[in-house]
């Protein structure tokens, strides 16, 4: 159920004693009076009128927490020896391209949970970057390269009387997901 603000419940329950304790004539009377409001249905008003007796209104978002070895909650980080975190730690250690979906199967740990462990101790994902790594061939192209910018500097409009074909294709030989190739490590491995 929604929380509503306290002016919203008490405009509620003053509509619902106004309308002789009656739900669903509460919820046109407080659909008509308050047009521009969210408009709760009778089964709402019962519940708030229930909530209101019982003090129960407002609930505080749960928030789930680490739990040490004796079970009480914490905010900060699990202590070291805590069973959970040394199982992801190890099964990351020993595969740094597993997913947390893999380690959710594998010891039955809460796919959020192993996010929040491997945050704990600075663990993130590292997506893999394909970078370009310059040979001795390479050097013939970088002379060329240093040429036309020189002739570019001396003739604005050079590249105007070149002539550009599309002979050269280029084509990778093989194919990458980059998106399912990760790699978990506390500090980034490029």
């Amino acid at each position: 159920m929604a929380n509503y603000t306290p002016t919203e419940v008490v405009d509620i329950l003053i509509t619902f004693g106004e309308c002789g304790r009656n739900y669903r004539l509460t919820a046109r009377t407080y659909a008509e009076r308050f047009p521009n409001r969210r408009h709760p249905t009778a089964q709402q008003m019962m519940n708030i009128e229930r909530r209101s007796r019982n003090n129960t209104l407002h609930h505080e978002r749960r928030r789930n927490r680490l739990h040490n070895n004796n079970g009480r909650g914490q905010s900060g980080s699990p202590h070291n020896n805590d069973p959970r975190l040394l199982a992801v730690l190890f099964m990351v250690h020993q595969n740094p391209h597993i997913s947390t979906r893999q380690v959710e199967r594998e010891l039955g740990i809460p796919q959020t949970m192993v996010h929040r462990l491997l945050r704990t101790v600075n663990y993130h994902t590292y997506h893999i970057t394909l970078v370009q790594e310059l040979s001795e061939a390479d050097y013939v192209l970088r002379v060329f390269c240093r040429w036309a910018l020189e002739m570019l500097d001396q003739n604005p409009n050079f590249f105007s009387n070149v002539c550009f074909s599309d002979e050269a294709t280029f084509i990778s030989n093989g194919s990458l997901n980059r998106h399912n190739c990760h790699y978990w490590s506390p500090e980034n491995p490029h």
